[in-house]
């Protein structure tokens, strides 16, 4: 059985003797997490547009008029 533990560490500057005294206790390793992938701009917009993040303006000067802009 294998247990996981996830650590928070505020001052990044002691994470390499934090991580030299975890690896020196038998049983215990330490794994990178993995990055997760970083979305192009045009995913990006996809991903609002699927997420109701978007909204479709009909009237322009209506929808500037909510923010007090007269055009």
């Amino acid at each position: 059985m294998t247990t996981q533990v996830i650590l928070n560490v505020e001052n990044p500057s002691i994470l390499p003797s934090l991580k030299r005294v975890l690896s020196a206790i038998d049983g215990v390793s330490i794994i990178k997490p993995k990055a997760k992938p970083r979305l192009s701009a045009y995913e990006t917009s996809m991903k609002e547009i699927e997420e109701g993040k978007v909204e479709e303006i009909t009237d322009l000067d209506a929808y500037f008029a909510k923010f007090g802009v007269t055009i």
